[in-house]
């Protein structure tokens, strides 16, 4: 599951979540001064709680480090989603549990997923609603909020090697209006998520940036255009040692006053391992400026998003 960004704006009154913490507790925290967040969606692939959904948090914040784990009860997934993302047009709400995805099975069908509890993540109802077909070959999806009339937009990773631009569709709706933002070549992408909007210079066009890792073990930026796709660039952070991770994502990072220092990384490898880093400046198309901190976590053995 991709994870919003914090507005600088909510520093000063944000708060962890109110979840109860499970597993060990991360030995790294990033910069004495920094309050960084993310938060990862994953689905149980295998045994006995096939189907679950699990929503981790981990938080560094002067210095301390705190990581939390969800884990949706009784309602399962009949399946496990080959691609899931939050739903961009869903909204929190009074039950303590209110989380909204998208997501594709194996089988073809594009769902819209609700998991809602009125007092616990212990009582949580997960309703999976079939709104498409012909989904099967899409390995992997990632969205990003990108201004105007179309405020999210969906990507989709193929098995073929393609690359794909949707927009998000209303309540009754699959994504529909794909682009081909690369029609071949892109299976050498291993990870692919969210991470913000930006305004290309020298322009007013925006573009969406997109962290990925490759099999070949680099850490890189896809810069996607809104209006002309097919016109991506692509920058590499760091050419070696990112390729054993099944899931990568970012989270933003502020100083005591709300100004942006930068993101955090959490890479998740396929043993369950999680491992830290801290992008000083997520915004100059740089790694140089890319600190690791080592293993923080492991037992995430779930399919993260």
């Amino acid at each position: 599951m991709g994870c919003a960004a914090v507005g600088a704006a909510a520093f000063v009154v944000a708060a962890s979540p109110a979840h109860a913490s499970s597993g060990p507790v991360p030995v790294a925290a990033v910069g004495p001064a920094a309050w960084c967040s993310i938060h990862l969606n994953g689905v149980v692939a295998t045994g006995a709680n096939t189907g679950q959904i699990t929503r981790r948090f981990y938080e560094t914040r002067n210095g301390q480090p705190a990581s939390t784990l969800d884990r949706y009860n009784p309602g399962r997934l009949g399946f496990v989603p080959r691609g899931l993302v939050t739903d961009p047009g869903g909204a929190g709400g009074i039950p303590a549990v209110n989380s909204f995805y998208l997501g594709n099975s194996a089988a073809g069908n594009f769902y819209r997923i609700s998991a809602v509890g009125q007092n616990s993540s212990e009582e949580v109802k997960v309703t999976a609603t079939s709104v498409g077909t012909s989904w099967s070959a899409i390995r992997t999806l990632t969205t990003t909020g990108s201004g105007g009339s179309n405020s999210n937009y969906i990507y989709g990773l193929s098995d073929a090697g393609g690359f794909y631009r949707y927009q998000y569709g209303p309540a009754s709706q699959a994504p529909y209006g794909r682009v081909t933002v690369g029609a071949s070549g892109w299976q050498v992408v291993k990870t692919i998520a969210r991470t913000r909007t930006v305004t290309l210079p020298g322009t007013t066009r925006q573009a969406d940036v997109l962290l990925a890792t490759t099999t070949d073990g680099k850490l890189v930026e896809y810069t996607v255009p809104l209006d002309q796709p097919a016109q991506w660039t692509r920058v590499d952070l760091k050419t070696t040692s990112w390729g054993g991770f099944k899931a990568l994502h970012s989270g933003d990072c502020y100083n005591n006053s709300g100004a942006a220092v930068g993101r955090i990384l959490l890479g998740v490898t396929t043993a369950g391992d999680v491992y830290l880093y801290h992008d000083k400046n997520a915004n100059d198309g740089s790694g140089s400026d890319v600190v690791g901190y080592g293993k923080i976590s492991s037992g995430w053995t779930e399919k993260i998003f």
